[in-house]
């Protein structure tokens, strides 16, 4: 069973890594993708994968690293093995 936050915006720039997050998938475009907080604010992240989560599904993330200088880099866990990788940039 996955331990994860709950999150907003705000606290999300302040996750270490090794630390997850739940977040609804609102969009997928091609090098972005944008992800709902349970406080109901937006994040459009860039990322250079081609993901397979769907819109309107809401996914847990991992931190993989964070620089606290404006770079987040996520993983989307699945429940395969299977890891999709974000790099998230400001």
């Amino acid at each position: 069973m996955l331990k994860y936050k709950t999150i907003g915006k705000r606290q999300f720039h302040l996750l270490k890594q090794g630390e997850m997050f739940a977040a609804l998938v609102k969009n997928i475009s091609p090098g972005e993708v944008t992800i709902k907080f349970d406080s109901g604010e937006l994040y459009t992240a860039r990322t250079n994968v081609q993901t397979d989560a769907r819109i309107g599904e809401k996914s847990v993330f991992l931190v993989k690293e964070n620089d606290f200088e404006g770079r987040i880099v996520l993983e989307i866990l699945k429940n395969d093995p299977e890891r999709i990788s974000f790099d998230m940039r400001v």
